[in-house]
């Protein structure tokens, strides 16, 4: 019985640092991103990427009266904020006159990578370049994935398994 009670209070003082360590690194991308980028932050993400985990934020700005979003990746190991994208809608006409491909041809593209349903589309740029962007679930292995499709060439920019998602699901 004492040694239950033991390993019951063990376990439970690793599973509370490793909340605090999560907490700590969270907050700490939350800072970094609230001082570089304006706005607001509409949604948060836990992804894995080959192992790695990172913070995906969304991030509802204005600038000079127009809306956008931001979306910004930021390392949980080492705090390190990633490229952001601009994300639009499918009717923007810059990201239109710069698409060589259809949302549709980038759709198929993603699910013969990763069968399931899609449940969010995304249209965006990073580093200037178009992009599409899905949110593909598949119910039998209950997983989530998010498969980024260059919208000029047709290749796979990253693939990402979505671990948990805090805020609202948008899509334009």
């Amino acid at each position: 019985m004492k040694l239950r009670l033991t390993l019951i209070a063990l376990l439970s003082s690793v599973v509370q640092i490793t909340f605090a360590n999560e907490y700590k690194s969270l907050q700490t991308c939350i800072d970094l991103i609230e001082s570089d980028y304006p706005g607001q932050i509409v949604s948060m993400e836990v992804e894995s990427e080959g192992g790695d985990i990172s913070y995906e934020f969304d991030i509802n700005s204005n600038i000079n009266g127009t809306d956008f979003f931001i979306e910004i990746e930021c390392d949980a190991l080492n705090h390190q904020l990633g490229e952001f994208q601009l994300e639009t809608n499918a009717d923007d006409k810059d990201f239109q006159a710069k698409t060589k491909i259809s949302v549709s041809e980038a759709e198929k593209i993603a699910q013969n990578k990763y069968s399931g349903e899609v449940v969010t589309r995304e249209y965006g740029f990073a580093k200037g370049r178009p992009f599409y962007s899905f949110d593909i679930y598949n119910q039998n292995k209950n997983v989530q994935t998010e498969i980024t499709i260059d919208a000029i060439s047709g290749s796979i920019i990253s693939e990402e398994e979505e671990l948990y998602q805090i805020g609202l699901d948008r899509t334009f």
